[in-house]
């Protein structure tokens, strides 16, 4: 089983606040995914340990490189 300690960069906080999205909203999609998969880059930037959580209308990027979670972002699935 994963680490479940989990915490968040100032960009996610940010970006959870202007869509009013809980916590509760982005721990479920991380717990209780419908689909995971590995997001190897951004924007041309190598992410080694980024994986993108999906549920429902929710995604969450998280960097899993430390000994905790990092939500990195959180995304509206079109």
């Amino acid at each position: 089983m994963r680490n479940t300690n989990i915490r968040f960069t100032h960009h996610a906080l940010d970006t959870m606040a202007r869509r009013d999205i809980s916590t509760h909203e982005v721990l479920l999609p991380v717990f209780q995914y419908e689909m995971r998969y590995h997001s190897p880059s951004h924007r041309g930037t190598p992410t080694p340990h980024a994986y993108v959580y999906q549920r429902g209308p929710l995604s969450v990027v998280v960097d899993e490189s430390c000994e905790y979670l990092l939500v990195v972002t959180v995304l509206l699935n079109a």
